[in-house]
């Protein structure tokens, strides 16, 4: 899971290695970010570090408050709405409900064999 900062970071790193203005987010590069929603949160991160959680200018560094600007500029999003790469019924029934948050004792179950 990408952070706030991480965006910041990226966005100087682009700008030096593109020899661009400053004031261009990610160098003035076209980006395109891939999400997994079965995906976990960030390991050792706070949670108000996480790109879906709001910007608080009273806790938030400056570096999570530039990376939720550039984050704002992007305009499109497309959602995929038909899983391709799963063809386990199992599985995909257990991803289904923990996506949903409503995992029960044999999906529980299925994970320890």
């Amino acid at each position: 899971m990408l952070t706030k900062d991480f965006f910041t970071n990226l966005s100087r790193n682009a700008t030096i290695g593109k020899q661009c203005a400053e004031e261009l987010s990610l160098g003035g590069v076209n980006v395109i970010i891939l999400g997994d929603f079965h995906q976990f949160l960030p390991v050792a991160r706070s949670l108000h570090d996480t790109l879906f959680y709001l910007n608080n200018s009273v806790t938030d560094s400056t570096l999570s408050m530039i990376g939720w600007a550039i984050y704002e500029e992007f305009t499109m999003v497309i959602i995929l709405k038909e899983q391709k790469r799963i063809t386990d019924p199992v599985w995909h029934d257990f991803l289904r409900n923990l996506r949903a948050g409503t995992v029960k004792g044999h999906h529980i179950a299925m994970l320890q064999h």
